[in-house]
Protein backbone atom coordinates (compact mmCIF):
# COMPACT_ATOMS: atom_id res chain seq x y z
CA UNK A 1 0.00 0.00 0.00
CA UNK A 2 3.22 2.52 0.78
CA UNK A 3 4.53 1.63 -2.30
CA UNK A 4 1.30 2.60 -3.94
CA UNK A 5 0.91 5.85 -2.50
CA UNK A 6 4.72 6.68 -3.05
CA UNK A 7 4.51 6.16 -7.01
CA UNK A 8 1.28 7.87 -6.98
CA UNK A 9 3.08 11.22 -5.35
CA UNK A 10 5.58 11.03 -7.62
CA UNK A 11 3.35 10.91 -11.02
CA UNK A 12 2.05 13.73 -9.58
CA UNK A 13 5.23 15.87 -8.71
CA UNK A 14 6.97 15.11 -12.10
CA UNK A 15 3.71 15.66 -14.50
CA UNK A 16 4.18 19.79 -14.06
CA UNK A 17 7.52 18.99 -14.42
CA UNK A 18 7.78 17.81 -17.56
CA UNK A 19 4.90 19.92 -18.46
CA UNK A 20 7.14 22.88 -18.08
CA UNK A 21 10.06 21.32 -19.73
CA UNK A 22 7.95 20.59 -23.36
CA UNK A 23 6.86 24.24 -22.81
CA UNK A 24 10.00 25.86 -22.13
CA UNK A 25 11.56 24.30 -25.04
CA UNK A 26 8.50 25.27 -27.23
CA UNK A 27 9.44 28.94 -26.46
CA UNK A 28 12.90 28.24 -27.21
CA UNK A 29 11.91 26.74 -30.88
CA UNK A 30 9.46 29.57 -31.23
CA UNK A 31 12.62 31.99 -30.92
CA UNK A 32 15.00 30.01 -32.92
CA UNK A 33 12.71 30.84 -35.97
CA UNK A 34 11.83 34.30 -35.44
CA UNK A 35 15.50 35.01 -34.98
CA UNK A 36 16.12 33.33 -38.28
CA UNK A 37 13.61 35.07 -39.80
CA UNK A 38 15.09 38.57 -38.79
CA UNK A 39 18.27 37.13 -40.09
CA UNK A 40 16.92 36.30 -43.70
CA UNK A 41 15.09 40.04 -44.04
CA UNK A 42 18.10 41.69 -43.09
CA UNK A 43 20.15 40.03 -45.72
CA UNK A 44 17.25 39.47 -48.27
CA UNK A 45 18.60 41.41 -51.19
CA UNK A 46 17.30 45.27 -51.10
CA UNK A 47 15.17 46.82 -53.85
CA UNK A 48 16.04 50.56 -55.46
CA UNK A 49 13.16 52.01 -54.33
CA UNK A 50 13.75 51.00 -50.33
CA UNK A 51 17.28 52.36 -50.96
CA UNK A 52 16.24 55.93 -52.02
CA UNK A 53 13.42 55.35 -48.63
CA UNK A 54 16.26 54.52 -46.47
CA UNK A 55 18.15 57.36 -47.70
CA UNK A 56 15.40 60.37 -47.48
CA UNK A 57 14.80 58.88 -43.98
CA UNK A 58 18.64 59.42 -42.73
CA UNK A 59 19.83 63.23 -41.90
CA UNK A 60 23.26 63.60 -41.72
CA UNK A 61 24.50 66.40 -39.46
CA UNK A 62 26.48 68.99 -40.74
CA UNK A 63 30.10 68.69 -39.59
CA UNK A 64 31.07 71.82 -38.22
CA UNK A 65 34.62 73.09 -38.37
CA UNK A 66 36.37 74.74 -36.09
CA UNK A 67 37.72 78.14 -36.25
CA UNK A 68 41.13 78.50 -35.64
CA UNK A 69 41.60 81.86 -34.20
CA UNK A 70 45.24 82.05 -34.75
CA UNK A 71 44.61 81.53 -38.93
CA UNK A 72 45.44 84.57 -41.08
CA UNK A 73 42.80 85.70 -43.69
CA UNK A 74 43.89 86.76 -46.90
CA UNK A 75 42.51 88.59 -49.76
CA UNK A 76 43.47 85.76 -51.49
CA UNK A 77 42.43 82.72 -49.49
CA UNK A 78 41.25 79.48 -50.70
CA UNK A 79 37.71 80.46 -49.79
CA UNK A 80 38.27 83.54 -51.89
CA UNK A 81 37.15 84.43 -55.05
CA UNK A 82 39.79 86.28 -57.54
CA UNK A 83 39.24 87.44 -61.20
CA UNK A 84 40.65 90.90 -63.67
CA UNK A 85 40.23 92.56 -66.25
CA UNK A 86 41.66 94.87 -68.77
CA UNK A 87 39.82 98.55 -69.65
CA UNK A 88 39.67 100.77 -72.56
CA UNK A 89 38.07 104.67 -71.41
CA UNK A 90 37.19 107.19 -73.02
CA UNK A 91 36.02 110.28 -70.77
CA UNK A 92 35.09 114.09 -72.11
CA UNK A 93 36.12 116.77 -70.09
CA UNK A 94 36.74 120.73 -70.04
CA UNK A 95 39.80 122.68 -69.80
CA UNK A 96 39.31 126.21 -70.02
CA UNK A 97 36.11 126.52 -71.36
CA UNK A 98 37.49 123.94 -74.09
CA UNK A 99 36.45 120.76 -74.46
CA UNK A 100 39.19 117.84 -74.43
CA UNK A 101 39.31 114.13 -75.27
CA UNK A 102 41.19 111.86 -72.83
CA UNK A 103 41.67 108.61 -73.90
CA UNK A 104 42.47 105.64 -70.84
CA UNK A 105 43.34 102.47 -70.07
CA UNK A 106 43.10 100.31 -67.30
CA UNK A 107 44.27 96.63 -65.87
CA UNK A 108 42.92 95.16 -62.18
CA UNK A 109 42.26 92.32 -59.78
CA UNK A 110 38.97 91.49 -58.78
CA UNK A 111 38.50 90.10 -55.03
CA UNK A 112 35.49 88.13 -53.87
CA UNK A 113 33.58 90.19 -57.17
CA UNK A 114 33.74 93.82 -54.58
CA UNK A 115 37.05 95.32 -54.92
CA UNK A 116 39.01 96.30 -57.96
CA UNK A 117 42.50 97.16 -57.64
CA UNK A 118 44.94 98.27 -60.46
CA UNK A 119 46.16 100.66 -62.01
CA UNK A 120 44.91 103.43 -64.46
CA UNK A 121 46.80 105.33 -67.58
CA UNK A 122 45.33 108.50 -68.79
CA UNK A 123 46.25 110.76 -72.02
CA UNK A 124 45.16 113.70 -73.73
CA UNK A 125 44.45 113.76 -77.10
CA UNK A 126 45.91 116.67 -79.06
CA UNK A 127 41.80 118.17 -80.08
CA UNK A 128 41.89 121.34 -77.71
CA UNK A 129 43.81 124.45 -79.30
CA UNK A 130 44.07 127.54 -77.51
CA UNK A 131 45.15 130.91 -79.05
CA UNK A 132 46.44 132.95 -76.04
CA UNK A 133 49.64 131.03 -75.48
CA UNK A 134 52.23 131.78 -77.29
CA UNK A 135 54.42 134.73 -75.26
CA UNK A 136 54.76 137.01 -79.00
CA UNK A 137 50.61 136.60 -79.95
CA UNK A 138 51.70 134.58 -83.19
CA UNK A 139 51.17 131.19 -82.69
CA UNK A 140 47.95 128.76 -81.05
CA UNK A 141 48.75 125.82 -79.59
CA UNK A 142 47.67 122.51 -78.14
CA UNK A 143 47.38 120.99 -74.75
CA UNK A 144 48.92 118.22 -74.41
CA UNK A 145 49.71 115.48 -71.57
CA UNK A 146 48.88 112.27 -69.49
CA UNK A 147 48.37 111.34 -65.99
CA UNK A 148 48.30 108.13 -64.36
CA UNK A 149 48.37 106.22 -61.40
CA UNK A 150 46.30 103.73 -58.55
CA UNK A 151 43.12 102.42 -58.56
CA UNK A 152 41.00 101.19 -55.93
CA UNK A 153 37.15 100.00 -57.39
CA UNK A 154 34.76 99.28 -54.57
CA UNK A 155 31.51 97.20 -56.34
CA UNK A 156 28.19 96.32 -54.97
CA UNK A 157 25.94 93.60 -56.47
CA UNK A 158 27.93 92.55 -59.06
CA UNK A 159 26.30 89.14 -60.12
CA UNK A 160 23.38 91.69 -60.72
CA UNK A 161 22.78 92.67 -64.63
CA UNK A 162 22.86 96.33 -63.44
CA UNK A 163 24.87 97.21 -60.60
CA UNK A 164 26.78 99.74 -59.34
CA UNK A 165 31.17 100.87 -59.02
CA UNK A 166 33.08 103.32 -57.26
CA UNK A 167 36.43 103.95 -59.07
CA UNK A 168 39.12 106.25 -57.34
CA UNK A 169 41.63 106.81 -59.33
CA UNK A 170 45.49 108.82 -57.55
CA UNK A 171 49.00 109.84 -58.82
CA UNK A 172 50.64 111.83 -60.75
CA UNK A 173 50.78 113.19 -64.29
CA UNK A 174 52.73 115.82 -66.65
CA UNK A 175 50.70 118.89 -69.09
CA UNK A 176 52.09 121.35 -71.55
CA UNK A 177 50.89 123.76 -74.29
CA UNK A 178 52.74 122.64 -77.79
CA UNK A 179 52.80 124.62 -80.94
CA UNK A 180 50.44 124.02 -83.34
CA UNK A 181 52.02 122.25 -86.04
CA UNK A 182 49.47 123.87 -88.53
CA UNK A 183 50.39 127.24 -88.52
CA UNK A 184 53.55 127.05 -90.92
CA UNK A 185 55.43 124.20 -91.63
CA UNK A 186 58.88 125.49 -92.68
CA UNK A 187 59.35 127.29 -89.39
CA UNK A 188 57.53 124.74 -86.57
CA UNK A 189 60.34 123.34 -83.90
CA UNK A 190 57.52 121.81 -81.87
CA UNK A 191 58.23 124.16 -79.29
CA UNK A 192 56.55 123.33 -75.94
CA UNK A 193 55.50 126.63 -75.04
CA UNK A 194 55.38 125.42 -70.93
CA UNK A 195 54.68 122.14 -69.10
CA UNK A 196 54.34 121.13 -65.41
CA UNK A 197 53.82 117.98 -63.09
CA UNK A 198 51.33 117.78 -60.96
CA UNK A 199 49.25 115.31 -58.50
CA UNK A 200 45.80 114.84 -58.61
CA UNK A 201 43.04 112.53 -57.30
CA UNK A 202 39.84 111.54 -59.05
CA UNK A 203 36.56 109.68 -57.81
CA UNK A 204 33.46 108.62 -59.76
CA UNK A 205 30.65 106.80 -59.94
CA UNK A 206 29.56 103.92 -62.89
CA UNK A 207 26.45 103.01 -63.89
CA UNK A 208 27.72 98.84 -65.03
CA UNK A 209 25.80 96.33 -67.09
CA UNK A 210 26.82 92.73 -67.36
CA UNK A 211 26.42 92.17 -71.26
CA UNK A 212 28.74 89.10 -71.33
CA UNK A 213 30.70 86.43 -68.64
CA UNK A 214 33.39 88.17 -70.31
CA UNK A 215 32.18 91.49 -70.92
CA UNK A 216 31.17 94.52 -69.22
CA UNK A 217 30.25 98.28 -70.03
CA UNK A 218 29.81 101.58 -67.69
CA UNK A 219 28.42 105.02 -68.06
CA UNK A 220 30.06 106.96 -65.35
CA UNK A 221 30.84 110.48 -63.79
CA UNK A 222 34.21 111.65 -62.07
CA UNK A 223 35.53 114.72 -60.58
CA UNK A 224 38.70 115.41 -60.96
CA UNK A 225 41.05 116.89 -58.25
CA UNK A 226 44.52 118.42 -58.85
CA UNK A 227 47.32 119.83 -56.77
CA UNK A 228 50.50 122.06 -57.94
CA UNK A 229 48.95 122.24 -61.70
CA UNK A 230 50.84 125.99 -62.72
CA UNK A 231 50.75 127.06 -67.02
CA UNK A 232 51.25 130.09 -68.18
CA UNK A 233 48.25 131.88 -68.54
CA UNK A 234 45.87 128.83 -66.96
CA UNK A 235 44.23 129.20 -63.75
CA UNK A 236 45.69 126.35 -61.11
CA UNK A 237 42.16 124.29 -61.36
CA UNK A 238 41.71 124.36 -64.93
CA UNK A 239 42.00 120.62 -65.21
CA UNK A 240 39.60 120.46 -61.59
CA UNK A 241 36.78 119.38 -63.88
CA UNK A 242 33.82 116.55 -64.18
CA UNK A 243 34.73 113.74 -66.48
CA UNK A 244 32.12 111.58 -68.31
CA UNK A 245 32.97 108.33 -69.31
CA UNK A 246 32.65 105.07 -71.13
CA UNK A 247 33.98 102.09 -70.20
CA UNK A 248 34.75 98.76 -72.09
CA UNK A 249 35.93 96.04 -69.78
CA UNK A 250 36.98 92.50 -71.11
CA UNK A 251 37.78 90.31 -68.30
CA UNK A 252 36.90 87.18 -65.63
CA UNK A 253 35.12 88.47 -63.35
Amino acid sequence: MKKIIYIYVLILVSNPIFAQEEQIESLTQKNIAEARKRLSNAYSPIQPKQIDTVFKEIEVPPVKKKKNPYQVHTLSGKDQHSGGYGAIIFKGSEFKEMPILILAIRGAWVVNRSLGIGLEIDGLLPVSKYEDIDPEGINSSYLIGGYGGFLLEPILWSNTVVHLTFPVTAGAGWMGYIEDWENNSYYYNGDIYDDDIFWYIEPGVNLEVNVARFFRINLGVSKRFTQDLVLINTPSDAFDNINYSVTLKFGGF
